[in-house]
């Protein structure tokens, strides 16, 4: 989807920003179901 709405640099951008949004999430929601399940493995 980033590769489509912004191409290229999308692409590139798209791994590092989820990295981040899931760090970002453990540390500050840990207590949420989805976060557990999409941080399982950090």
């Amino acid at each position: 989807m980033a590769g489509y709405m912004v191409e290229m640099i999308g692409m590139f951008l798209a791994i590092p920003i989820y990295t981040i949004v899931r760090v970002v999430a453990k540390e500050f929601f840990p207590k949420y179901n989805l976060v557990r399940k999409l941080t399982g493995k950090l």
